[in-house]
């Protein structure tokens, strides 16, 4: 037996049913979220979660330049 390749599975879950495609989607977010993750694993999604991009100023502590007002 050849083994399932995940195009392959796509390709039959577009065929689902929009509602069995909800079932499925929910089985596999369960499944995963059962398992632990490894630290590279945790490390991995945590870095993906990171935006990087340059500050555009300095941080001022100045009221006036945040809100550009009197502070009252």
């Amino acid at each position: 037996m050849a083994p399932v390749t995940l195009e392959a599975v796509i390709e039959l879950a577009e065929q689902l049913p929009l509602v069995e495609q909800h079932k499925l989607i929910n089985h596999l977010q369960d499944r995963a979220r059962a398992q632990e993750l490894t630290t590279e694993e945790w490390m991995a999604l945590f870095e993906a979660t990171v935006i990087r991009r340059k500050v555009i100023h300095d941080f001022s502590p100045r009221r006036v330049d945040w809100y550009d007002d009197d502070g009252r």
